[in-house]
């Protein structure tokens, strides 16, 4: 699954997915021609990213209301694949564990198809219900670190940590098929 997620800074950010690349331009295009979306519209602090993504989850849901958490993460070269399987194998089994109790509405672990930054570039987002899906997904990766700390500093490894950067957000509406 390819997506893509554009934001218009500092205020207004969306996404969406397509399972193609030129299903994602034309839904760009007509997002940034229609009158509804005049952040889309506009040329100042304006970036699209299109991502690839790695791991995915959620249910069909609707929501008015959200928070979003976006996690950056850069690869130090050569070990990417190293930083997917560790996703898939220590982060993507309690996301998913999340989803299945409602505590996550959806998450998306992505890779830059288009390279606006340096190769090696991972985001991580997910969409909480509320505060406290957000609370128990923070919890729940205190007692795996706490578990286990020789894991989260083989992560770090993998990492380039100065480039390390989080997000948090308001989510306005949501729906996920």
């Amino acid at each position: 699954m390819t997506g893509v997620q554009t934001c218009a800074l500092p205020i207004y950010a969306s996404w969406f997915v397509s399972t193609t690349q030129s299903g994602l331009t034309k839904t760009l295009e007509a997002l940034r021609t229609s009158s509804r979306s005049q952040a889309l519209a506009s040329t100042t602090k304006h970036v699209d990213y299109m991502l690839h993504s790695i791991g995915h989850g959620g249910k069909t849901s609707r929501a008015t209301s959200g928070i979003i958490r976006v996690t950056f993460w850069r690869a130090k070269p050569g070990r990417g694949e190293d930083v997917e399987s560790f996703f898939k194998k220590y982060i993507q089994p309690d996301l998913d564990a999340g989803v299945a109790d409602g505590s996550i509405l959806m998450y998306n672990f992505d890779s830059e198809a288009i390279h606006t930054d340096a190769p090696g570039a991972y985001h991580l987002a997910v969409v909480y219900p509320n505060g406290d899906g957000l609370d128990k997904s923070s919890a729940s990766l205190a007692a795996r670190a706490k578990e286990n700390p020789a894991v989260g500093e083989g992560f770090a490894a993998m990492l380039v940590t100065e480039a390390h950067r989080d997000s948090l957000g308001r989510v306005l509406a949501y729906q996920h098929k």
